[in-house]
């Protein structure tokens, strides 16, 4: 009877977990990227042109919209390139503009 209640507990925790939870951010006061359907892959030292790299731990670049959309597609992206940012708990910035994302961290 424990074990079944048990998991039962761990199942609805699971259930429980936000769509975007793998994107989260792991460290506090930092910022995870991610980047749907761009032709170039960003990475660390492109962000480094900015000298933004310290704000961003995470960049996940997935190159096509489709498959974005068919595995997160709660995330809702409509079009692409399209950029969002995350921190420990949530979305907090989504853009389908390179140059505003740069804003945004710029001034974070």
């Amino acid at each position: 009877m424990l074990l079944s209640m048990m998991l039962i507990i761990t199942g609805c925790s699971t259930l429980q977990q936000e769509p975007y939870s793998r994107f989260l951010s792991k460290e506090e006061g930092s910022y995870s990227l991610v980047i749907v359907g761009h032709e170039q892959s960003i990475d660390f030292q492109a962000l480094e042109n900015y000298d933004i790299n310290k704000r961003v731990t995470t960049i996940i670049n997935e190159h096509s919209l489709e498959l974005f959309n068919r595995d997160d597609s709660a995330l809702n992206v409509q079009k692409a390139p399209a950029f969002l940012v995350f921190d420990t708990e949530k979305e907090v910035f989504r853009s389908y503009d390179f140059e505003e994302l740069i804003r945004f961290l710029q001034e974070e």
